[in-house]
């Protein structure tokens, strides 16, 4: 199996010619909705050969993954897995940091379970949190954002502590030497603070609000394929369904902004 370098809060995985990535992804509609890009852009490589499984049902919460006979049975695949991807339901793990009521114990105890079960089932896999974005500003459809005063980037950093802790918090647990985080998140917020949210041509978010549209898509590919990999995306030619050369350079870089 491929043996994986965490380097802070990011994985990097050093890649040889010809070597084959198992990767398995574990979330919901955000999984199902950038999968295409994140394989887009390994598939782009030449010296990544990748073999890619999702399990992603609309709305999934960790909980049921932790209840799920589907996952279990993927878990337990004799090949083996080089990286399990993890993502909970996008509101949950911002809503988490909030109090320590219900969704604080509902993302952290089905957090680590699940986390428990990928170490015993696959112990040489790396486990990768995917770490998502904020909605959108949009006073007209506050929805979420109205429990963070209605900014984006007060929900961003909820949901960024929530998945830092997931990964290690000290006194209760420490999976820091196994599980790294996929800051897709933050390079989201980024290029909103540099953007703005108002400019129908750079916005990374589909009509929704919530879902990502093909700008946010391919953001978030890219960002995986730097933490897979340790390669800059900017370095590929890869433009997915963006069609001007441009914006598909300047999201690529994005990926490679400081974390």
């Amino acid at each position: 199996m491929i043996r994986l370098l965490a380097l802070t809060l990011i994985l990097f995985l050093p890649l040889s010619a010809a070597e084959k990535l198992r990767v398995l992804m574990i979330g919901n509609s955000y999984t199902a909705q950038t999968r295409s890009e994140v394989k887009g852009f390994l598939d782009a490589d030449p010296e990544v050969e990748v073999e890619m499984v999702v399990h992603c049902p609309g709305g999934r919460k960790l909980v049921q993954h932790v209840e799920s006979s589907r996952v279990a049975e993927l878990l337990e695949d004799k090949e083996g897995w080089d990286v399990v991807v993890i993502q909970e339901q996008s509101q949950l793990p911002a809503f988490a940091m909030l109090s320590k009521g219900e969704a604080y114990d509902l993302f952290t105890q089905n957090g680590v379970e699940l986390i428990r079960r990928v170490r015993k089932a696959q112990p040489e896999a790396r486990i990768l949190l995917f770490e998502t974005w904020a909605r959108h500003r949009d006073p007209d459809r506050a929805g979420t954002l109205k429990h963070f005063d209605g900014k984006p980037e007060r929900m961003q950093d909820a949901l960024t502590r929530a998945y830092a802790m997931l990964r290690s918090n000290p006194g209760e647990w420490d999976f820091s030497k196994e599980v790294a985080i996929v800051p897709v998140g933050r390079a989201w917020q980024r290029w909103y603070e540099r953007k703005g949210y108002d400019d129908e041509g750079t916005k990374l978010h589909s009509r929704d609000h919530s879902h990502p549209g093909k700008l946010g898509a391919y953001l978030t590919g890219a960002v995986f394929y730097e933490s897979l990999t340790g390669r800059k995306a900017g370095e590929l030619p890869y433009q997915g369904r963006i069609e001007d050369p441009d914006l598909a350079e300047e999201l690529r870089e994005q990926a490679s902004t400081p974390r």
